[in-house]
């Protein structure tokens, strides 16, 4: 006896698909938007920068922190690493090693810090909401082709 169409090796693929589609993309939109929306509660402390070095490519800038009795390190610019970074040279006119900065610092995990909060890229996060719903549309792509499957073989049976 023949097995059943819908057990079919194509409708599992469309299923798992879309399953790491909507999974993979969609987990990263709730993960970017809840650290966005969880950085609004970070305080403000001040910092002195330790360490500035303008590369080609790539700014690093580290400070040192005080946050409740303890010392810490950050090097983290933006929350979410999303848009530019600022130029080389406006890094070494607002970051002189020495200077007192103002910084967020997450007041739940301390060792959490950066310099500016940054914004959501609309752009990216468009690109991934369409990701997830070609994912959706997979998802209901297979239900249908499940549920037709499941039509016809009665209809033999």
């Amino acid at each position: 006896m023949r097995r059943p169409a819908y057990h079919d090796v194509s409708s599992r693929s469309y299923l798992a698909i879309a399953l790491l589609l909507i999974g993979f993309f969609g987990g990263g939109i709730l993960y970017r938007l809840f650290v966005f929306s969880a950085s609004a509660k970070w305080q403000e402390q001040a910092a002195v920068v330790s360490f500035v070095s303008v590369e080609p490519k790539s700014s690093i800038l580290h400070y040192r922190y005080e946050f409740e009795g303890r010392n810490y390190l950050g090097t983290r610019f933006r929350i979410l690493r999303e848009g530019s970074v600022p130029e080389g040279s406006e890094i070494r006119a607002r970051f002189e090693k020495g200077k007192t900065i103002s910084i967020l610092v997450n007041p739940r995990k301390p060792s959490q810090s950066t310099v500016e909060r940054g914004e959501i890229a609309f752009i990216s996060l468009g690109t991934e909401l369409l990701i997830v719903s070609i994912g959706l549309v997979l998802l209901i792509a297979n239900r249908v082709q499940v549920r037709k499957q499941k039509v016809r073989t009665r209809r033999i049976d």
